[in-house]
């Protein structure tokens, strides 16, 4: 499929966007390593060469690839199915969202903050490298929302959607976007990406990205309106809504008409997770976390503190977790090493307290998620390894917040690299239920720069062995033999060369290859075919990498 769109796209933006999507551990769900650092080394002849071929202006057209898809492991041992897109396919899909941006961003505002509660989109796209305001703040409201709507009704009604995105239909999605805009071109070009990435059901959004976010909100956007109609006040965070009524009868109505709706855009009401509830029960649900949390976050701030701490707010089971920067100081301004050490062991018994209630008493389907990932990212600030054994055995059942275990806990401790060479002994010994989980501990492994025998060892048997690896998980490993490994690791990556047919996967193997020795190096580069633009850079990159 050749794809021409218009040579007035604005690439340079859309990279950024699309780094930051591949960059955040909670976005995209892969990548491929040095891709960034490859293309940024001569960003302007990248995107030059991308624009030229968009435009149609030469003999190469663009033309966009089929997505990998690789299973994600979910809640409840489900499995997502994730469309891993290439940088290239990714950076034109953004580009073409910039073109929609204002447009969807007025057609949905009047929603923000008082009904919907995700993706709170920015009024100037330019505003920074991410597409969206914090979900962490405006999870907060929803949650007080929450609470003081269960208030002021008798029931509630709580559902969620069935596969949101790979059950969103392309034509219906597309359909609606050219309503609100007048670029027929650009929502054309976006539906012929994505009626091929969506072969054969023609449903279906590649998930992790910021553009599908803003589809997917587009997509449940006439619900938001039709209940708001109806004069029924609700609440959504996603594809998570919580229904306010005045009787039971009404909440079996609302129930029974919001799957019609769902059923209109082929969507299915996740009936698992449905269900009519008292208000009274409700709320003190919805206030029992927060409780928690508050409790936990007064106990923290009687400990005298002398710097700026991260001290994060509610956990949210979508956002990055991301934490806000609160000063706090001794009374006296100056410095106070007992007060701070006295603070810091008073800090870290409450968290230890709060571990030891809320989770080591628990088993993994019993954890409140949100109070999970709260606690264990603060472990992680105050250095406590309290709970590495039990997220290590959370990791190796193949549960499903396994990226926030790594990034927002172990990534903080000061044993992290003891930690890495157990998790490396995990895969030599295939302790780990899913193939994904692998991928993300060998790349984290990568990106934190570990080197170690284990961590070496587990990266060669990916190579020779671990038949079930996913591809990216291959890459990452190379990429640690090239950077951490010895001459054979390197004579075997060239050999993988020749069998390699995806350019970013060749680019990492030529990159990789980047300390071999000069004569060998040259040679082996000599016969690169340099016809994909990827390629060609990656060469200069290991070039100026090694010099």
């Amino acid at each position: 499929m050749e794809l021409e769109v218009s040579s007035d796209l604005n690439l340079e933006l859309a990279w950024r966007k699309s780094k930051r999507d591949l960059n955040h551990y909670m976005n995209s769900f892969a990548r491929i390593p040095h891709i960034i650092e490859i293309l940024d080394s001569k960003e302007d002849e990248w995107l030059e060469d991308l624009s030229l071929r968009l435009d149609g202006s030469e003999d190469r057209v663009y033309t966009p690839r089929s997505p990998r898809i690789i299973d994600v492991p979910k809640s409840d041992y489900h499995l997502r199915p994730a469309h891993i897109l290439t940088v290239e396919d990714l950076v034109v899909y953004s580009a073409l969202m910039l073109e929609l941006y204002d447009d969807i961003q007025d057609e949905i505002s009047w929603s923000a903050g008082n009904r919907r509660f995700s993706h709170i989109l920015y009024e100037n796209v330019s505003k920074d490298n991410r597409w969206q305001d914090f979900e962490r703040e405006y999870w907060r409201e929803m949650q007080e929302e929450k609470i003081e709507l269960s208030g002021e009704y008798k029931y509630v009604v709580e559902t969620d959607i069935s596969g949101f995105y790979e059950n969103i239909d392309i034509e219906r999605s597309i359909s609606v976007i050219r309503q609100i805009t007048e670029e027929e071109s650009v929502a054309h070009n976006l539906w012929e990406l994505l009626d091929f990435w969506s072969q054969p059901r023609k449903r279906g959004l590649p998930q992790g990205y910021g553009a599908s976010d803003i589809i997917a909100e587009v997509y449940l956007d006439s619900i938001d309106q039709r209940l708001s109609n109806h004069g029924i006040d609700h609440v959504r965070f996603n594809d998570d809504f919580t229904i306010f009524t005045n009787n039971r009868d009404e909440a079996i109505d609302t129930q029974n008409l919001l799957e019609k709706w769902f059923r209109a855009k082929g969507l299915n009401m996740k009936t698992g997770k449905t269900a009519i509830r008292e208000a009274n029960e409700a709320k003190e649900d919805y206030n029992e976390p927060e409780s928690v949390f508050q409790d936990i976050r007064d106990d923290l701030q009687t400990a005298p503190k002398k710097k700026a701490e991260e001290i994060p707010v509610s956990a949210t089971p979508y956002g990055s977790g991301e934490s806000e920067a609160v000063v706090q100081t001794d009374n006296t301004g100056n410095d106070n090493l007992e007060s701070e050490v006295e603070g810091q062991e008073f800090e870290e018994d409450v968290l230890k307290r709060a571990y030891r209630e809320y989770i080591q008493e628990y088993e993994f389907d019993q954890l409140e998620n949100h109070l999970f990932r709260y606690i264990i990212n603060r472990l992680g600030n105050n250095d406590s390894s309290i709970a590495v054994d039990y997220c290590r055995q959370y990791i190796r059942e193949g549960r499903s917040d396994v990226r926030r275990i790594i990034y927002n806990y172990y990534d903080d401790l000061s044993n992290k690299d003891e930690i890495a060479n157990d998790l490396a002994q995990d895969i030599t010994e295939n302790n780990l239920r899913y193939p994904y989980h692998e991928y993300i501990l060998i790349r984290w492994f990568f990106e934190s720069n570990f080197e170690s025998d284990a961590i070496l060892h587990a990266a060669r048997q990916i190579l020779n062995e671990h038949e079930s690896s996913l591809l990216e998980t291959r890459d990452y490993a190379i990429a640690i033999l090239g950077e951490h490994g010895d001459y054979s690791d390197w004579e075997q990556i060239e050999l993988i060369y020749d069998g390699e047919f995806r350019p970013s996967s060749k680019s990492i193997l030529i990159y990789s290859l980047r300390k071999f020795e000069p004569v060998h190096r040259s040679n082996f580069y000599d016969r690169v075919d340099i016809s994909d633009k990827i390629t060609e850079l990656s060469i200069g990159a290991a070039k100026s990498k090694s010099d």
